[in-house]
């Protein structure tokens, strides 16, 4: 048994134009959104140059990584860059 799907393609430049506003809508909206990274520590990182590195805070840092206090090189931190 066969499923048949229907396409549907715009009709008119109006459509066409509607849709384009909506992609140039959704890309500010991710442009706004934080970026989710993960910092593996080097030897003598600080969680300051850390958190000076990716333009965020000493508390956000450890707010994100479950209140961190001593860094070890290797640590993997979650990083929200803004």
């Amino acid at each position: 048994m066969a499923v048949a799907e229907e396409v549907q393609r715009p009709r008119s430049t109006a459509a066409k134009s509607k849709s384009s506003k909506d992609l140039t809508n959704t890309k500010s909206d991710s442009a706004t959104a934080a970026k989710v990274v993960h910092h593996k520590v080097k030897p003598g990182e600080t969680l300051t140059s850390i958190a000076s590195t990716y333009n965020t805070t000493v508390a956000a840092l450890r707010r994100e990584n479950s209140g961190v206090s001593i860094l070890h090189p290797g640590d993997v931190l979650v990083i929200h860059a803004r």
